[in-house]
């Protein structure tokens, strides 16, 4: 993934929507979900980009390993 390309959705094995990149480092992507919902995805775990991003694990898994939560600057 390279810069300028974010907000693309994101998808996992068993769920069609869990959110969208909102940021893209050397070792993973940021991606923003539902309310307050922020998951630290390792990149590792990608299995494919093009309109949307693919990560070959289950939502659940997601959830339990990379679910962080997500703060508003004031």
């Amino acid at each position: 993934m390279a810069s300028g390309k974010y907000f693309k959705g994101v998808m996992a094995l068993d769920s069609p929507h869990i959110g969208y990149v909102t940021r893209d480092t050397e070792d993973k992507i940021v991606v923003f979900g539902d309310g307050n919902d922020r998951y630290d995805i390792p990149k590792s775990e990608i299995k494919m980009v093009g309109r949307n991003v693919l990560i070959g694990v289950n939502l659940y898994e997601i959830a339990k390993n990379t679910k962080q939560r997500r703060t508003v600057a004031i």
